[in-house]
């Protein structure tokens, strides 16, 4: 039997949670440039040229990429499972923020329908917490 698990978290809270997802599964898919998003070092990079070359020898030692412009697909053979499942985590509470945000809808891939990755596990269940509101 899988347990099942309550979380409760402000907005702030799931977005960090959200972000966080993203990037281990970007990671894990071997887009490493997403580390210079980070909002820590953002602001500190003086010189990209060289971050962005360090950057894809980091992949072609790693991944055995030739740059950081290539990938693993989330649909890979070669992506663990533990990426996919942070993506569809990632998916699931994206959707949850956007439409409460904005009830008309939009036409952003935060709108659409979060699509199944993980082989092993199940989309989880978001909603709202009226009752804190």
């Amino acid at each position: 039997m899988n347990k099942k698990y309550k979380l409760t978290v402000t907005e702030k809270q799931a977005n960090v949670i959200r972000k966080a997802l993203e990037i281990y599964s970007r990671i894990g898919l071997g887009q490493f440039v997403e580390i210079l998003y980070h909002p820590q070092w953002w602001l500190n990079v003086n010189d990209t040229e060289k971050v962005h070359k360090d950057i894809d020898n980091l992949i072609k030692s790693v991944c055995g990429f030739e740059n950081s412009n290539m990938s693993y697909g989330i649909y890979s053979e070669e992506v663990d499972d533990t990426c996919r499942v942070a993506y569809d985590i990632e998916q699931v509470i994206r959707h949850r923020i956007s439409w409460d945000n904005n009830p008309e809808g939009g036409f952003t891939v935060n709108f659409g329908k979060p699509m199944k990755t993980s082989k092993k596990e199940e989309l989880p269940k978001i909603e709202e917490n009226k009752e804190e509101n």
